[in-house]
């Protein structure tokens, strides 16, 4: 069997093999309830027109699966080392919740941005096989065609069912935690929102014809009740957990 172009993550437990596989990472889960807790505020659920119909206070983690996926992480891999090779640090992101900022800390890059964000979604095991895909992604979305991130669980939970047809509490449902590198990140408001396929122009701020070099390397929301980052090349973000919760009410 030929080598690894990139090395495995140093805790993979099944570092030599070419499948995908996902591991229990029941280690990680009391970190990662924690991480939740931290970003989670019962008093905005059910706020705004993407969290319609969601009147649960609470979730319980009821699983936490590490993905393996060594094809997907080599191009994680190369992107990120492109970004490395530019030689200068990106703006920081910063006022990432403190629990989910040092989360594996030494094992990533601050001078590319380069964090763990939720991703809810219907179709994790899709993702962990697949990598995360722009063809699927929606263009009607507020900053267009891109992958959607954020560092609260809350809003990350408004996507893993239909929000025109909620399934009911206690439904085990899907949130995936990913590594992303934001790199260079243009800060965009509602107000100033475009149907993007691909970054803005780091010198015009909007849909123009320069080259990728010239481009930011993500979106991040500014001014909204919680904050969304989008990146436009799936190779740009690696699946690496997917929580299985439950919404439920405190009692």
């Amino acid at each position: 069997m030929a080598a690894f172009l990139t090395s495995p993550l140093s805790y993979w437990a099944h570092k030599n093999s070419r499948d995908v596989i996902l591991e229990d990472a029941t280690a990680t889960k009391a970190t990662l309830i924690g991480i939740v807790k931290s970003t989670w505020d019962p008093t905005v659920v059910g706020a705004g027109q993407d969290a319609a119909h969601l009147k649960h206070s609470a979730v319980e983690i009821t699983e936490v699966k590490r993905v393996e996926n060594a094809s997907v992480f080599h191009s994680y891999s190369n992107k990120k080392l492109e970004f490395e090779k530019r030689g200068r640090p990106c703006p920081s992101i910063g006022k990432i919740s403190q629990d989910l900022a040092n989360f594996k800390k030494g094992e990533r890059n601050p001078a590319v941005n380069e964090y763990y964000l939720f991703h809810g979604t219907k179709d994790a095991l899709s993702i962990a096989k697949t990598g995360f895909q722009t063809r699927f992604a929606d263009p009607g979305n507020l900053y267009g065609k891109g992958i959607y991130f954020t560092d609260s669980f809350e809003k990350a939970d408004m996507y893993s069912d239909d929000k025109h047809n909620r399934t009911p509490l206690g439904t085990e449902l899907t949130v995936i935690m990913a590594r992303v590198l934001l790199g260079r990140a243009s800060k965009c408001s509602k107000e100033d929102a475009k149907k993007l396929t691909r970054p803005p122009c780091l010198q015009h701020a909007g849909i123009c014809t320069c080259g990728p070099l010239q481009r930011y390397d993500s979106v991040e929301s500014i001014h909204l009740l919680f904050r969304e980052f989008v990146v436009y090349n799936g190779n740009q973000c690696y699946p690496e957990y997917i929580i299985t919760y439950k919404r439920t009410r405190e009692q």
